[in-house]
């Protein structure tokens, strides 16, 4: 379906013009570089089995991750962040003369060497406001210390030691016999204190001390009474306060250094690129050979490059069935949003399909249903259409916007205009409006919901076996597809027809199987025909009749597996009824604060507005993510295996910055 066809392409250039072709490959953007050694058709040749795994460029990585630091460390000097760069990442734009001239003129080096040793130095002035503070909260508990602290130790006669006591071991101290003490602070938990004794009975002090919890307090390395120290270290706390300050004024100046910094690094980083395509390729003594993979409609448009080279010579052929070529998805505007939702579960390989135009439709009728409110679908493309502007057309918000556009029409057919704003508002137009559009109120009978979420799901699922079966038949395996996924179509299809029919003829089930005359033996063959065939032919060829048999009864208890994949699908109606019971309430709480005098205005604005743009983004995530659930659980499983790898085509390309061509 949308899946671009790609073909291999295998160059070879004399050792001259390699870098002239890696430059044309990049600039360019056409080709997929893969791993000559990873090539079926290049791995067993001896030069590429011997041929080892060389670093990229190790000068440019460590460049690379310097510049990543400083990136980080400027961040913070940025200033305030707007509230869509919250959310998403709005990318500087320049163009690739740019990229070019700006590392061959900004001494970045230079650069990075200044905010690395600011970085440095705040570390350090960290690291030391942290240990001065610890001294003078350690201290503070000794302000009231008239001695200094180099005076408590041992003497020739007496001994000093400072430390604390639990506060309830206090009155213990006075049961030790031959000390003195001296209470410098209390607070809840401790006593501070230092006491004085004899030399000679130093151990047996000590001991009694130790008995009640004593805990020495080491003032090593410090001079002068505590008092004295702590207006010291404040002065010195002080003084490293103003050198960070003057530090962080330096570091804002070089904020402005960072779209340079951030161009070099986008320049390095395609450097480092081309490094990785030469260590991809084969090179001989004078030769230099590197494969890879190419859209067939860009073929013509290389070939009229590469005529600028001497050398230069190429082959193209179709993958072999040892290749695993890349996957490029291709599909109209309209579904090309979309591609996002394939992506996010896992490219197809080639001999799949895309499931993308298969997903589109579904998705956003889903998302609409989920969401159910015309208000909140309006307020969602306005939203959307905003963020554009502003943020270029990104394909999320292009999904969102399609499905805004859906839950207007949910809405207006179930009568959900930001809840019951319509009806509750004095306002006979509104309600005639509302009216016109009506087709079923889900909050007085939810029922038809309910069949259309069902409906909707039963079309689904059918679309996914028949896809399962193309996919069988177009791989050979006809006879797996009509005992699998062919016969599970008409199995849940037929299993559903005879209630139909029985409602529109008025016969019950068994009367429509089997005393219908010909429409029901008609019915009934389409409904045990794939019985049978599950039964003797989805447990394959291989092995006994018996185990075949077995297996194809196991097969057929998948029909419990089909109806939960059903009533999955309930979900739409239930996600579509909160959002409208959720509107509802915000509008309750909004009325009953309008009678407020003087502020109820006031209040009731505030609520609708926040309570609604609240609600708006709890639902659109649930509406996004309960619609996408669908697709790649009950969906996707029935013919979407995945294991594509992307292509992408070796080319300049802009991981800080977003880089346009140069006119």
């Amino acid at each position: 379906m949308a899946i671009v066809k790609v073909k291999k392409i295998t160059f070879v250039v004399h050792k001259s013009e390699k870098d002239h072709l890696i430059d044309t490959l990049q600039e360019e953007g056409l080709v997929h570089i893969s791993d000559v050694r990873e090539d079926p058709a290049f791995k067993e040749i001896p030069e590429v089995k011997e041929k080892r795994v060389e670093a990229s460029a190790p000068e440019i990585e460590y460049t690379l991750s310097r510049i990543r630091r400083a990136v980080e460390f400027l961040n913070q000097f940025d200033g305030k962040k707007g509230f869509l760069e919250t959310f998403f990442e709005i990318k500087p734009e320049i163009t690739e003369e740019e990229l070019r001239k700006v590392p061959k003129t900004y001494d970045y080096e230079k650069t990075l060497d200044k905010i690395e040793g600011i970085e440095k130095r705040l570390t350090e002035l960290k690291n030391l406001e942290a240990n001065l503070t610890s001294r003078i909260d350690s201290l503070r508990k000794w302000y009231d210390l008239d001695i200094p602290v180099e005076e408590i130790g041992v003497s020739e006669k007496v001994e000093i030691v400072a430390g604390t006591i639990p506060a309830n071991q206090e009155y213990e101290l006075k049961n030790i016999e031959d000390i003195e003490y001296s209470v410098i602070s209390r607070d809840s938990r401790f006593v501070y204190l230092i006491v004085a004794f004899l030399k000679e009975i130093s151990t047996k002090v000590k001991n009694e001390l130790l008995k009640m919890g004593f805990e020495q307090v080491d003032f090593k390395g410090l001079k002068g009474k505590p008092a004295e120290l702590v207006e010291k270290f404040k002065r010195e706390l002080e003084n490293l306060w103003r050198e960070r300050e003057e530090k962080l004024k330096e570091a804002a100046e070089l904020a402005k250094e960072k779209l340079n910094l951030l161009i070099v690094y986008d320049f390095l980083s395609n450097e480092g690129n081309k490094v990785r395509v030469e260590n991809q390729g084969l090179e001989t003594k004078s030769t230099f050979l590197v494969t890879g993979w190419i859209k067939e409609k860009d073929v013509k448009k290389l070939d009229k490059i590469l005529k600028k080279f001497e050398s230069a010579t190429y082959n193209v052929e179709e993958p072999s069935p040892e290749d695993n070529p890349p996957t490029f998805i291709d599909n109209k505007k309209p579904i090309k949003p979309f591609e996002l939702l394939t992506k996010l579960y896992g490219l197809p390989n080639l001999r799949e399909v895309d499931p993308t135009p298969l997903l589109t439709p579904f998705f956003a009728v889903f998302f609409g249903l989920c969401l159910t409110d015309a208000g909140y679908g309006i307020s969602l493309i306005i939203i959307a259409l905003l963020l554009m502007k502003k943020l270029g057309k990104m394909q999320f918000l292009s999904v969102l916007l399609y499905g805004g556009i859906m839950a207007i029409f949910a809405g207006a057919i179930t009568g959900s205009w930001f809840g019951d704003l319509f009806t509750s508002l004095p306002v006979p137009f509104l309600h005639k409006f509302r009216n016109s559009l009506l087709l079923f109120d889900p909050m007085i009978n939810p029922m038809p919901f309910f069949y259309l979420s069902l409906v909707l799901g039963l079309i689904q699922v059918e679309l996914g076996l028949l896809v399962g079966f193309y996919k069988r038949v177009k791989n050979g395996e006809l006879i797996d597809g009509i005992a699998n996924e062919l016969s599970w179509f008409f199995l849940i299809l037929f299993l559903i027809v005879p209630y139909i029919v029985g409602v529109k003829v008025g016969k019950s089930y068994g009367e429509v199987l089997f005393h219908y005359g010909v429409v029901g033996y008609i019915i009934s063959f389409f409904l045990f025909a794939p019985i049978l065939l599950i039964i003797f032919l989805s447990g394959g060829t291989s092995g006994s009749f018996v185990v075949r048999l077995v297996k194809g009864l196991y097969n057929l208890y998948g029909i419990t597996g089909y109806v939960g994949d059903l009533l999955s699908y309930v979900r739409l109606m239930a996600l579509g009824m909160v959002t409208a019971g959720i509107a509802m309430s915000i509008n309750i709480v909004a009325k009953l604060v309008l009678p407020i005098p003087y502020l109820g205005i006031v209040l009731a604005v505030l609520i609708f507005i926040g309570g609604h743009l609240f609600s708006i983004i709890i639902n659109v995530m649930g509406a996004f993510v309960h619609s996408l659930r669908l697709q790649y659980v009950e969906f996707f499983t029935k013919f979407y295996d995945n294991g594509g790898h992307e292509f992408k085509p070796f080319g300049i390309e802009g991981y800080y910055t977003e880089i346009r061509k140069s006119a």
